[in-house]
């Protein structure tokens, strides 16, 4: 697996914190904007990684509010679709008119055809992204886009399931081959 991009504000100047946290929002994942950084960044970190067809990332954000627009220039083909895991600290999550807050263990979808927004309150928000091809999902769940931004209970016990197993993939995908990527992917995708 190859690292894509990482980003850690600990070994930033205070002073230039929010400026690189607000530049590297949008490279990271283009069509995101802040529109709201609460003050000067404490924490803040990023890392994402190529995974199979798609990536896997961990975000520890400090307080802020971002947006995200489709890009005009991405071919749907590149699109993704997204499952969100709160590992800690809170979020809210936006998109179709659909709402939902996020504590430690939470999960949600999240669709690149659409605009969204995330909001971190607390302190802090630490959480996971495993983006997928759009149309992989789509094409094998239709109807899957009318969830997005709707809460999956981190008690729920399939919920339980793809928590772990996004978790534990997250922990050994820098072990696996190609092949064994491709098949976790796969049954990620799934679930």
């Amino acid at each position: 697996m190859t690292t894509q991009a990482s980003l850690d504000l600990k070994g930033v100047a205070e002073s230039q914190r929010a400026v690189i946290w607000r530049e590297a929002a949008g490279s990271f994942f283009p069509g995101l904007t802040i529109r709201d950084l609460h003050g000067t960044p404490n924490v803040g970190s990023v890392e994402g990684s190529e995974f199979s067809l798609g990536s896997i990332w961990t975000v520890l954000s400090p307080p802020v509010a971002v947006n995200y627009l489709p890009q005009a220039e991405t071919p749907a083909a590149r699109q993704s679709f997204t499952v969100l895991l709160q590992l800690q600290g809170g979020m809210a999550a936006e998109q179709r008119h659909r709402h939902c807050h996020l504590q430690a263990g939470d999960m949600c979808l999240m669709d690149e055809q659409s605009p969204f927004t995330l909001e971190v309150h607390d302190c802090f928000s630490h959480f996971m992204l495993m983006r997928m091809p759009r149309w992989m999902i789509v094409d094998g769940y239709p109807r899957i886009g009318d969830y997005t931004a709707s809460l999956i209970y981190g008690d729920d016990p399939g919920a339980t399931l793809l928590r772990k197993m996004l978790q534990h993939v997250h922990d050994i995908s820098p072990f696996l081959n190609d092949s064994q990527c491709d098949v976790a992917f796969a049954s990620v995708a799934q679930l």
